[in-house]
């Protein structure tokens, strides 16, 4: 797949993404709309900047380029952001979508890769396998659950291979939206020892994105037929929001209390959300190279709070 368009490419998944497949040998051409993304996460790339919903300017991008392969990361995942705007969010991720689906369909390229999301699973207990069904408690999983469907429709018609990745809570440099271990670490920079966070309990599958990036890139290189396909990505172990925050702490060895404030509490929330990623381990050979501790020592290391090894 030497010629890879990538929506959504210079975001915070979508960066690391990008360099690990520019260090690989491919051809990029990426497409964003910089609303979350940012041109320093792609430097040396080409891009066009643009809306997935303006067909006409993401039709000629995509007739110039003619790609071999399409890896869809745009979206607005945020989800307190896609709460407070939802008729937003699901036209930017059902529409968007669906207008690059139907750009695709006069040359459809071998493989579309389209980054979905774990919120389209039932809460649950243990971990989610990609036969469970689906289940959202917000409007960001619904429009991704959509997004799923319109991919299904799209390999179907087209024949082409399509592959839809769940992820799970990705972390690591350049965070672009507030997330729960961004929002540590500026409290952390800031000099405090006490920080506010909202739920304290529930517990993620947090992995680092250049597990990720190496995951969509054994994505893109398995033998995938013409058939539609469904992975988990994740590390397969989760962790309560404190312990994440202890894990913080052993790093820059420090003592750091936490309590949970009432405003930053979300309303609805997953006590569970926890990846089984033997299927896509069986696909592709790929496997989580970072536990929690070292990914967060190289989140730390690559944010400037800790030194760099001599």
């Amino acid at each position: 797949m030497s010629r890879i368009f990538v929506t959504g490419g210079a975001g915070f998944v979508g960066g690391p993404l990008c360099r690990a497949l520019k260090a690989g040998g491919h051809e990029l051409l990426v497409y964003d709309n910089l609303f979350n993304g940012r041109r320093e996460n792609i430097e040396g790339l080409d891009l066009v900047q643009g809306d997935l919903r303006d067909r006409p300017l993401l039709e000629e991008t995509l007739a110039a380029f003619s790609p071999d392969a399409v890896v869809h990361l745009a979206a607005i995942h945020f989800i307190p952001y896609c709460n407070a705007h939802p008729a937003e969010a699901v036209d930017v991720n059902t529409r968007g979508t669906a207008s690059l689906l139907e750009a695709l369909r006069g040359a459809p390229p071998e493989r579309v890769i389209a980054v979905s999301t774990a919120a389209v699973y039932a809460p649950a207990d243990g971990p989610h396998r990609e036969e469970d069904p689906p289940g959202p408690i917000d409007i960001y999983g619904y429009s991704k659950l959509f997004a799923e469907g319109l991919l299904r429709l799209y390999q179907r018609e087209a024949g082409r291979a399509a592959v839809t990745v769940r992820l799970f809570n990705a972390y690591g440099c350049r965070d672009t939206n507030p997330h729960v271990l961004p929002d540590i670490l500026d409290q952390v920079r800031a000099g405090k020892t006490e920080i506010e966070l909202g739920n304290l309990a529930p517990k993620r599958d947090y992995i680092h994105t250049d597990d990720v990036a190496a995951g969509l890139a054994s994505i893109l290189s398995f033998d995938a037929g013409r058939l539609y396909h469904c992975f988990n990505l994740g590390t397969g172990s989760e962790v309560s929001v404190t312990e994440l925050v202890e894990a913080v702490a052993r790093s820059v060895g420090m003592e750091i209390r936490v309590r949970s404030a009432a405003a930053r509490r979300r309303k609805v929330e997953r006590p569970h959300l926890l990846a089984d990623i033997s299927a896509i381990t069986r696909a592709t050979g790929w496997r989580p190279r970072y536990g929690l501790a070292r990914g967060i020592e190289r989140t730390l290391l690559d944010e400037g709070l800790l030194p760099s090894p001599r």
